[in-house]
């Protein structure tokens, strides 16, 4: 048997809506994960804790899985959280936490882990006739500050590929978007100075066929992450599974599609209710 990395989850908030479901899992040693695909071919995944590398967590609102923190400690697994805030509001996360919400669980989700453990992921970066470079500027520096001293990295992206989910969730929403801002590099060097000055390390995430911003290439399923979370020997082979210019290493993703309850306008992994 060999460990791997479980992603938890690029397809869902679990920690957010189903924190219990998962521990359920953890206790019970396994999961079956059905292919977004071929729902009828099931993968058969191994929670015990001699087959987890580790956990890479992703959410909007960590606050239902922190909760089950001293138990995950003491069954001997490893993990660390990246949390999205953007600030965007209702008219495109219309089920968010407020951002004042977001920010409170953020400190206590660093107090928890230390800062090595807690990433901030500003993502997607999207602009719209209100949401302008000016607008992000402002925003991208108050939420920066606030992230300043726990967290030592930021991921940001920007909505350069739009799925059909996320075409049918913004047209639902009545939402235009364009997909880049007007001077891409002057706009990424824009944050970039934001970030390091507030002691932010700021990388892309699946940037790498759009260089324009200027920013360093990142990877979310980081090897110096997982050391930082305690894994001795964390795995190195970029992902397969993922797109070509994704450089995350390989993990195995355990969320499902269609499960996740924020309904935010822009997302890949949730088709809305009709309104």
């Amino acid at each position: 048997m060999t460990p791997r990395v479980v992603s938890v989850s690029r397809r869902s908030d679990i920690p957010a809506f189903h924190a219990d479901w998962f521990m359920a899992r953890v206790r019970e040693g396994f999961v079956d994960v059905p292919n977004p695909r071929f729902p009828a071919k099931v993968t058969h995944v191994d929670l015990t804790p001699e087959a987890v590398t580790a956990f890479v967590f992703w959410t909007r609102d960590p606050r239902p899985l922190m909760a089950h923190f001293d138990e995950l400690d003491a069954r001997g697994y490893r993990y660390y959280v990246q949390m999205t805030i953007t600030g965007y509001g209702r008219g495109l996360e219309p089920r968010m936490p407020e951002t004042i919400v977001q920010g409170a669980a953020f400190t206590a989700l660093s107090d928890r882990l230390g800062p090595d453990r807690v990433v901030w992921r500003y993502d997607p970066i999207l602009f719209t006739d209100t949401i302008t470079e000016a607008w992000h500027a402002r925003n991208f520096e108050w939420l920066a500050g606030a992230a300043e001293g726990l967290t030592r990295r930021c991921v940001v992206s920007l909505l350069d590929t739009m799925t059909w989910r996320a075409r049918h969730n913004l047209d639902l929403y009545g939402q235009h978007v364009r997909a880049w801002p007007h001077e891409p590099w002057a706009f990424g060097q824009m944050l970039q100075e934001i970030a390091t000055h507030r002691g932010l390390a700021l990388t892309a995430c699946a940037e790498a066929g759009a260089p324009a911003l200027g920013l360093p290439d990142g990877r979310c399923i980081d090897p110096e992450l997982l050391r930082l979370a305690g894994v001795t020997r964390p795995p190195t082979t970029k992902d397969a599974g993922q797109r070509a210019v994704c450089l995350c290493v390989e993990s195995r993703d355990i969320g499902r599609y269609d499960t996740c309850r924020h309904g935010c306008a822009y997302c890949y992994a949730s088709r809305l209710p009709s309104m």
